[in-house]
């Protein structure tokens, strides 16, 4: 799984996909930058492998401009 986050926006990747498979427009908070946090439910197990995490330049969408 990949995920790769910019701005208030999450987008999840599933067996390197091409597109995402998971989007999360509005991420809730307010902080702009933190920790990564990985969660695992009480009564499970998990496993993590390879984990890489990589720094990005913050990509801002351009907004389209209407013309009257």
């Amino acid at each position: 799984m990949r995920i790769e986050v910019n701005g208030e926006k999450a987008e999840m990747y599933i067996n390197e996909m091409k597109y995402s498979s998971f989007i999360v427009n509005k991420m809730l908070g307010i902080n702009q930058k933190g920790y990564i946090g990985l969660y695992v439910d009480i009564g499970t197990i998990g496993y993590f492998r390879d984990l890489k995490v990589t720094k990005r330049a913050l990509k801002i969408k351009k907004e389209k401009e209407v013309s009257r």
